[in-house]
């Protein structure tokens, strides 16, 4: 049995995941994961592989953390686990790797945008506006 989880949210380099591998049987066996990282346009970026050894009647969490960081973007991860003699597919998921400063900066431009647009609506108001001031009789 074969489970694998990774956060789509990623603040911090490197990427970090699990596969969870369950050894069932009475014999330990040797699994090989591997793990694809495509940015959005659907290039592979980066294979990850690994070996690990499951022994016999245990669940073996597996952590990977990337040697190699990526850069911030969307991507989307794949890839399988071989044991046994079978390949197990693993369920693709989305990855979106955005540091906090990153995070702030884009929230600073859009705080700045927002500002700007009422700044112009303000402007145009004011413009509309004609002042006059009556005598007195």
């Amino acid at each position: 049995m074969v489970d694998w989880d990774v956060p789509l949210w990623q603040t911090k380099r490197p990427i970090a995941g699990q596969v969870r591998i369950k050894n069932d049987g009475n014999v330990h066996f040797q699994a090989n994961s591997t793990i694809k990282f495509k940015n959005i346009f659907g290039r592979t970026v980066l294979t990850h592989n690994q070996e690990h050894i499951i022994l016999p009647g245990t669940t073996r969490r597996i952590s990977s953390t990337l040697e190699r960081s990526l850069p911030v973007g969307i991507y989307k991860a794949s890839g399988g686990v071989d044991f046994l003699e079978k390949n197990n597919q693993l369920t693709s998921k989305w990855i979106v790797l955005l540091p906090i400063p990153a995070i702030l900066g884009l929230l600073g431009l859009a705080i700045l945008f927002i500002l700007y647009k009422l700044y112009g609506r303000y402007k145009k108001r004011r413009r509309g506006v004609k002042i006059t001031h009556r005598g007195k009789k």
